[in-house]
Formats: C-alpha cells, sequence, structure tokens
C-alpha cells in the first residue's frame, strides 16, 4: 500500500505545483485571483484531488490483463468529459444538459471559476465535486489497491 500511496501523493505534489505554475503563467498575462487566501487554497488543491482520485481508477485498470486496452477508452472518455466541460451548456442540446453539467470534470471546473472570481457561488459545485472524489475513490479505491497488490504478488508491477 505505500507504493500506491506514494505514487497518488506523488501526482497529487506535481498536479499542485503544476497548477500554481499555470497560475503564475496567468498572473503574467493578466489573470487576477479574486477570492480569498482559502479560496486559494481550495484552487490550487481541487484539481489534485481530481488526478488522485482519477489516479485510482488508472491503476485499478491498468494493472489488469486487459487494462491497457480499456484504459485507452477511459483515458478518452476522461479528455471528452474535460473538454465538454468548457462548453457553455445552452449550446449543449437540452437532453444531454444534465450530462454535462454534473459529469466529474463541469462541477470542479465551476467551483474553480467561482473561487477565482471570489464568488460565493462556489459551494455547491464544490460540493458535487467531492461527492464524485468520495463515489469514485470509494469504488475505485479498493479495486487499485487489490490489483496493485494482485500485480506485487505476480511480480507484474512496472511491466
Amino acid at each position: 500500500a505505500s507504493a500506491l500511496t506514494g505514487t497518488l501523493l506523488a501526482e497529487g505534489a506535481r498536479t499542485v505545483v503544476a497548477t500554481a505554475v499555470i497560475l503564475a503563467t496567468g498572473y503574467a498575462l493578466g489573470f487576477r485571483f479574486e477570492g480569498n487566501a482559502f479560496g486559494l487554497a481550495v484552487y490550487l488543491i481541487l484539481p489534485a484531488l481530481i488526478v488522485m482520485v482519477f489516479a485510482t481508477i488508472v491503476v485499478s485498470l491498468a494493472l489488469r490483463d486487459e487494462g491497457r486496452t480499456i484504459l485507452a477508452w477511459v483515458g478518452t472518455g476522461s479528455m471528452g468529459l474535460a473538454f465538454a466541460a468548457m462548453i457553455p451548456v445552452d449550446k449543449i442540446p437540452a437532453l444531454l444538459r444534465p450530462i454535462a453539467q454534473y459529469q466529474p470534470v463541469a462541477p470542479a471546473i465551476d467551483a474553480m471559476r467561482a473561487l477565482s472570481h471570489g464568488e460565493s457561488g462556489a459551494w455547491l459545485p464544490l460540493l458535487i465535486t467531492l461527492a464524485w472524489i468520495v463515489v469514485i475513490g470509494g469504488l475505485c479505491g479498493p479495486l487499485a489497491i487489490r490489483n496493485y497488490r494482485q500485480a506485487a504478488e505476480t511480480g507484474k508491477v512496472g511491466d
């Protein structure tokens, strides 16, 4: 469990640093974070939590025999979710709007946008994001631990 925990924490730390670099680049280009210090901390940590929970999906799938094929499809879907979250909701057909609004990435983007503007409306998307993190982590975390342990015991880790 320590190797898996270390991997997830390293991904989280890398994401916090990358988010800070992107934020600094934005500042150089004229972006101004209008929220408070607590909002800034949440703004920096939220992407790390999302990356860590998505990493549990990757680990739970990648260590399976057919995992690389499944992982390619999951990666494609994840990229689709990220880009779909950037489309204004009113431009999406009405039937697909609930999916677009409440998929795992969109509420996180909404929360980060509200935090950066110093708006009080960040709490609902933040709570939805945290709910997604708990659900995905609760489902994929145990699978990742089991698959990592099984791969370590059979010598397949690092293949």
